[in-house]
């Protein structure tokens, strides 16, 4: 009797660390597609330089308002996978700003700021969206 317990406890054991591996090689290789498409940085101080690039991804979706008017289809299909790519930046910054505000490496007010910045930039970009979506339909 003793020896049925003893086994099934050491299978249950057995079972649960080829799961437990499983798992962290399949967690190791979404990570690894993950990184590929975005780079996040452990680093803090990569972080804040993250964040100090909003005023260049404000004139990239200023740039981006201005080339609306196309003719092309194939511009329009160009123009929405820029808006996409800016959309990842804009999440990927915002990520950064809430993991060093829970850190306490910026201020709430610098928080705040930047949050409501980057808040429009997505209103933005939303809106370029709706355009380019609009003329491909009327086309």
């Amino acid at each position: 009797m003793l020896k049925k317990v003893f086994y099934s406890i050491l299978i249950c054991l057995f079972i649960c660390s080829l799961s437990a591996c499983s798992l962290s090689l399949s967690n190791s290789n979404n990570d690894m597609n993950n990184s590929r498409s975005l780079i996040k940085s452990d680093n803090d101080k990569e972080r804040m330089e993250n964040i100090n690039q909003i005023d260049i991804l404000k004139n990239e979706i200023e740039k981006l308002k201005n080339k609306l008017n196309v003719s092309d289809k194939n511009e329009y299909a160009k123009l929405k996978d820029d808006v996409k790519d800016l959309e990842d930046k804009l999440d990927l910054i915002d990520d950064d700003l809430e993991i060093l505000y829970d850190k306490d490496e910026i201020t709430r007010e610098e928080y705040s700021n930047k949050e409501k910045q980057i808040s429009y930039m997505e209103d933005i970009l939303e809106n370029i969206e709706s355009e380019i979506e609009k003329y491909v339909e009327i086309d």
